[in-house]
């Protein structure tokens, strides 16, 4: 995989300057393309495992740091709101079509709250066009540990204070709780390395206002996923962050004929950070492939 790298402002992101990646296959044809979107707290380098998957695949990947995590400008951990990364997306989007062209497929690769920014978004185009297919932006979707319950686990009185709390403090950040040892199986000994330590446990007010707020736009996506969609969703089934029946049952509703759900045993929320992610990969690889439909 041969990567390049670049800060730009973005003017969907308020000219912030963001940290851009453009990974590539180092030979053969390119047969396809996909946008990376990384979860909360975490940063493209943390996805590395399904780019080189994607990029062995003939997939040209493009994908950006969201404002305020990895290496990108702004306060750790705060948005503006999830709509405000719309823009971001389509940037990415279009910057892409422009290097490779219309060759192949376009993917999506989506993890955790990353997921949930996609599905908002796609339902909001689908609300014009009628279904989240190829006529939108992507023609096939890979959700890993999607986040569809933002209120899982979280704090009643935040919950009930937190359109109140965005306009009275929208910037002020909270510890998320979310630590390594609840995302991967860590292996005894290992201190964090530069990917790690870029990651971070915040969350602004206003940012976990507006995940709130979207939450029934990102569950309501599913039923806007329909032929010729093509669904993967990838899952841990020892996840307490992004637990798997809230996957299972979005997954359930999709109506679209090619989707698949993989549940993987023993692994928690990054599954591709995984000590062993010898069965993510190999399930992923068989869909790029071209195999296992429903399941």
């Amino acid at each position: 995989m041969i990567i390049s790298s670049e800060f730009a402002a973005s003017d969907a992101s308020r000219g912030l300057r963001l940290h851009r990646m453009l990974c590539r296959p180092e030979s053969g044809p390119v047969l396809g393309r996909a946008v990376v979107l990384h979860g909360l707290g975490d940063h493209l380098g943390c996805h590395r495992a399904a780019m080189e998957l994607l990029c062995d695949r003939g997939y040209v990947c493009a994908g950006f740091d969201a404002p305020g995590h990895g290496k990108s400008e702004g306060r750790r951990g705060h948005i503006d709101g999830v709509e405000s990364l719309f823009g971001v997306i389509e940037e990415t989007v279009g910057r892409l079509d422009a290097i490779v062209g219309p060759v192949g497929p376009r993917l999506l690769y989506a993890h955790s709250t990353g997921a949930f920014y996609a599905l908002v978004h796609l339902l909001a185009i689908s609300m014009k066009q009628g279904s989240i297919s190829d006529q939108t932006l992507f023609d096939r979707i890979w959700l890993s540990s999607p986040l569809l319950r933002p209120d899982h686990g979280q704090n009643r009185f935040l919950i009930a204070a937190a359109e109140w709390l965005s306009r009275l403090i929208p910037g002020v950040t909270l510890d998320t709780g979310v630590r390594p040892e609840r995302c991967r199986r860590l292996v005894p000994g290992t201190t964090p390395d530069e990917v790690e330590r870029l990651c971070h446990c915040r969350v602004s007010v206003a940012l976990g206002a507006s995940l709130l707020r979207h939450a029934r736009d990102a569950d309501a996506a599913a039923e806007r996923l329909r032929d010729p969609a093509d669904l993967l969703i990838t899952q841990g089934a020892d996840d307490t962050i992004c637990p798997p029946a809230y996957s299972r049952a979005f997954f359930d509703r999709v109506p679209a004929t090619r989707k698949r759900y993989v549940l993987l045993p023993g692994t928690l929320h990054e599954p591709l950070r995984e000590p062993d992610n010898g069965p993510i990969l190999a399930a992923a690889g068989r869909w790029l492939d071209g195999g296992d439909a429903v399941a």
